[in-house]
Parts: C-alpha cells; structure tokens; sequence
C-alpha cells in the first residue's frame, strides 16, 4: 500500500526534525533537541523514534526522571526494538529502577535475542544460582 502525500510529508517532517535535533545536541545544545523533540513527540505521539531520541537527549542531559516517560513510550510503541528497550533499561537501571530494569531485559529478550543484553549478562560474572530469571 502506497503511502499518501500527507503521510509522506509527515516522515519527511519527523526525519528532518530528528536530523537537526542531532545536529544541534552536537553543537552542544542539547537543550534545542529536546525542545525540538518535545514538540515533534506531541505531533506525533505514535512515532517511537521520536519518542527514543527525545528520551536519548533527556538522559544526555541528566534528566533521567523526564526520560523515563519517552523511553517507556519508545519501548510499548516499538517493542521489538533492542535500541528503544535499551534505552529504558539502562535509564531505570541509573536511577535505582534494578527490579523494572532487569523485568524490561527480560520482555525484550521474550521478543528477540540480544547481543548487547547477552553481553550485560556475561559481565556481570553471576554463579549460576545469581543469574537474573531472564527466561
């Protein structure tokens, strides 16, 4: 099914706010990207990228709390994203979250396998009776 005009527009639109909001944390304002992203998300509210790069941003800035929402929203929108899930992860995981950390590893390796996660696990060194119930 071909997309419509507007609908074209639209993508076109998210792509190119997402760019600049790139850009923009790489000149050092940060704060740009998640004003741009902020707004974008509001336009957009079932677009995961959107809702992944806002929550990216926010954690790049230290505002682990107001990342929190965007990276949920990425990771419900987009569930069989490793990008979006890690994201989550490792934000609930900075701020004490351990218990909903290790719960969002384990959906996401339900959906898919995980090179990054295998790795985190690996690492972690655990005996046996220690591991996560990641199955």
């Amino acid at each position: 099914m071909e997309k419509s005009r507007t609908e074209m527009i639209s993508d076109s639109r998210i792509e190119e706010t997402i760019k600049h909001a790139i850009e923009s944390h790489a000149n050092g304002q940060t704060s740009l990207a998640v004003q741009e992203l902020s707004a974008l998300a509001a336009e957009f509210p079932t677009e995961a990228r959107v809702h992944g790069y806002l929550a990216t941003f926010l954690w790049r800035s230290d505002r682990f709390d107001e990342a929190l929402e965007p990276a949920r929203q990425a990771s419900l929108l987009s569930p069989g994203s490793e990008r979006a899930s890690l994201v989550l992860f490792h934000l609930l995981w900075k701020i004490g979250q351990r218990v909903e950390a290790l719960e969002e590893m384990k959906r996401f390796l339900k959906v898919s396998p995980s090179e990054e996660y295998s790795k985190m696990i690996k690492e972690w060194n655990l005996s046996e009776g220690d591991l996560p119930d990641i199955g």
